[in-house]
């Protein structure tokens, strides 16, 4: 089996030859890493292929999250709802929310016209094309990077991000069926999103949607804004692999997340593996090295020894693909990213089945 096969067959819960080992490659610590200024980063498409391609270069059999992509941190989906954009020098940029008051919501934002000409959307279309294009083919075929691929932030957070958080939780009590139906409308614009992207990407075989607001809220909230939410969104694109990302706490949710129609959890570094095999049974859990106390500032024996203490439990769930729980941090150095890779990566070697 190819990198990309592996990985495929671990995120449909099949049996890859290797447990597939993956790396998020986003800003603003692969820029800090490689001297380069985030804004950059952002604005010039061959900066940014380049240094995703350095990174792929130096882990060859790793898989990159979201791999070679023009990804815009937490501020896309956002910006198709009118929130202005604040660019940083060496850090992501950031939004500043946009809706004053919920009640609103349904007509200021039930029609916002073309989506190919708002917020970040034209710069994002622009550079998706021009990696494309510029891409050199064997990333396709090695690790179907652009190869309708796509990472969103999902509808509940971006709602949160359009309305401000502490607003949006607040909603939730005071303005329930408002807010209902502004996520109804948030779904379908980001479904329709999507399928704009398509016509750059082709059909989509792997989404990211990242959402950290299961963390937030109770389980009554999950159930009546959450859950049908997400399920929509992953079901509208049904041979897609769809992978939920949240590193906050999410021990105590397990069971909501595997309805949450996912076929890979990227789980923070809070999940037990020996609970989530019981619970998890349609969800291949993917993680979780903590990217702060371990990977940032731990000692190079540490990292090797927390790997493979993870290469081993994780190669017990009924799926598993391996990576860190979350972007590594800008303190993180070399040598720690280095052992991470290189020790799973061997692990993986060392108990792969039918491979030479």
């Amino acid at each position: 089996m190819s990198i990309l096969e592996d990985y495929t067959a671990a995120a449909f819960q099949k049996k890859p030859e290797m447990i597939p080992v993956s790396l998020l490659n986003n800003c603003p610590w692969i820029t800090h890493l490689y001297r380069v200024k985030a804004k950059e980063y952002y604005n010039r498409p061959h900066v940014r292929m380049a240094l995703q391609i350095a990174l792929q270069e130096r882990y060859p059999e790793v898989m990159l999250m979201p791999g070679i992509f023009p990804e815009f941190g937490s501020i896309i989906e956002s910006s198709l709802f009118g929130c202005k954009i604040f660019w940083q020098e060496n850090n992501a940029p950031y939004v500043r929310p946009a809706l004053d008051n919920m009640k609103d919501a349904e007509y200021k934002y039930r029609s916002i016209g073309n989506l190919s000409n708002r917020g970040v959307a034209p710069m994002f279309l622009e550079q998706y094309a021009f990696l494309k294009e510029n891409m050199p083919p064997e990333y396709k075929k090695k690790y179907g990077y652009l190869d309708g691929v796509m990472m969103i932030q999902g509808p509940i957070e971006t709602a949160a991000l359009i309305r401000g958080y502490t607003d949006f939780f607040i909603d939730l009590y005071d303005y329930p069926k408002q807010t209902l139906k502004f996520l109804d409308i948030i779904v379908q614009i980001l479904i329709d999103w999507i399928k704009t992207v398509e016509k750059i990407s082709g059909k989509m075989k792997r989404i990211i949607i990242c959402d950290h607001v299961s963390s937030m809220i109770s389980r009554d909230h999950l159930e009546k804004f959450y859950i049908p939410y997400i399920k929509s969104l992953n079901d509208e694109f049904p041979n897609a692999i769809k992978i939920y990302h949240n590193e906050g706490r999410t021990l105590h949710i397990l069971d909501i997340i595997c309805r949450l129609g996912s076929n890979v959890f990227h789980c923070g570094p809070d999940i037990d593996f020996k609970k989530a095999k019981d619970i998890c049974t349609n969800l291949t859990i993917m993680g979780n090295l903590d990217p702060k106390t371990v990977l940032s500032t731990s000692s190079v024996t540490e990292v090797k020894r927390e790997t493979i203490r993870i290469m081993r439990e994780g190669s017990k769930l009924n799926g598993f693909i391996f990576t860190n729980s979350a972007a590594a941090y800008t303190t993180t150095p070399w040598e720690n990213l280095d052992t991470m890779i290189n020790t799973a990566v061997s692990w993986a070697k060392k108990h792969a089945i039918n491979r030479d």
